[in-house]
């Protein structure tokens, strides 16, 4: 579980502490920082998991722009398998041809140095925080993400581990594509992957399809289940296709050809049973779009209710229905204040005053100071 975010010289985070605790309903008003912190932690998930460039995940107009300075600097620190792990980043930028190179990355476990990156040198240490071996590198992507798996890398290992089940989801529907040519392991933000994750979950979990497709039939009329079928290129393309009924008949419908809200709806209920509670962070960022607010109230409450004792979440929205359901989690409330930079704060209501959650927030009665 992320116990400690800092986050400095990033868009409109500057020296930006937030201590999460595992389910975090995150409110504020467009601009308050709500969706770059959710961008952030997608960012750390790319460099250190998936290899991606640094100029690409943190480019130079990600530079808080009221900032001189040329440095970023991100901690993010996490209770993973009962250990405490503190990971720091230090990002150098230059201005003039927009690039941008690691000066510095360390990532500690209990205190010992399980990985160091210093100006262009590697520095690896075994489990027990031994220097190991060290070499030279050019800092343009993190090394982390090309460790092996060996006895002795365990523990950064599991630390990564941690970071790759952290899930960013923004869904645009319009993004989505019903066609796979591959298996793919984790949900892209947009859900535009999502026919080729649902093909891995067919394989990885086929025991949990049924509670997806049981779910799906009391939200969206009609529905009886999903199948992948053979679209070409000699049986590896396959296509996702929704068995529908309608006056007692049964037929197939593309997953492209469905409304926004119906592919919606699927995926989030997917999301339900395809996300282990106990494992990373999962962040949604105003996942009702598309929705009705009768059909988004069933969806929360399973998702309060897989998250309560277990797992981490980070939810945001601005829609005035969720906001009174999510109330009494304790939320957050992101502001910046006369536009400068991003904070967060316990939002409190009064829950005696005859005002709905959403009114008070709108009033700006949600006075956690």
């Amino acid at each position: 579980m992320i116990t400690r975010i800092f986050i400095d010289n990033y868009r409109c985070f500057t020296n930006f502490e937030f201590e999460p605790k595992r389910l975090n309903f995150l409110m504020g008003a467009n601009g308050s920082g709500k969706s770059s912190f959710f961008d952030l932690t997608e960012a750390l998930a790319r460099l250190v998991v998936r290899g991606a460039d640094v100029s690409e995940v943190f480019p130079t107009s990600s530079l808080t722009r009221w900032d001189s300075r040329n440095t970023q600097r991100v901690e993010l620190e996490a209770d993973v398998q009962g250990n405490r792990y503190r990971y720091v980043l230090v990002v150098q930028h230059d201005r003039e041809h927009e690039r941008a190179v690691i000066l510095s990355e360390e990532v500690t476990r209990a205190g010992k140095t399980l990985f160091a990156f210093d100006s262009g040198t590697v520095r690896l240490h075994n489990n027990s925080g031994t220097k190991g071996a060290e070499f030279h590198i050019r800092g343009d992507k993190s090394f982390i993400a090309q460790i092996e798996d060996r006895p002795v890398t365990k523990d950064l290992l599991v630390w990564r581990g941690f970071i790759e089940k952290i899930w960013t989801v923004r869904l645009n529907t319009r993004s989505m594509s019903g066609v796979s040519r591959d298996e793919e392991a984790t949900l892209a933000r947009s859900g535009s992957n999502f026919a080729s994750w649902y093909r891995h979950l067919t394989q990885e979990r086929a025991d949990r399809l049924q509670s997806i497709w049981s779910a799906l039939e009391v939200v969206v009329p009609g529905f009886r289940s999903l199948k992948l079928v053979s679209a070409g290129g000699k049986g590896r393309v396959r296509e996702l296709v929704a068995k529908m009924t309608a006056c007692n008949a049964e037929y197939d419908i593309d997953f492209d050809e469905l409304s926004d809200g119906q592919r919606t709806l699927i995926v989030l209920y997917t999301l339900l049973e395809g996300v282990s509670p106990g494992e990373g962070a999962l962040l949604l960022d105003e996942p009702e779009i598309h929705v009705g607010i009768s059909e988004i109230q069933p969806w929360l409450v399973e998702l309060d209710s897989r998250f309560e004792s277990d797992g981490q979440l980070f939810l945001a929205s601005q829609n005035p229905e969720v906001v009174d359901y999510m109330a009494a989690s304790d939320p957050f409330l992101f502001e910046r204040p006369d536009g400068g930079p991003a904070r967060v704060r316990p939002a409190i209501f009064d829950h005696e005053s005859g005002l709905s959650a959403a009114s008070q927030l709108a009033r700006g009665l949600a006075d956690g100071r």
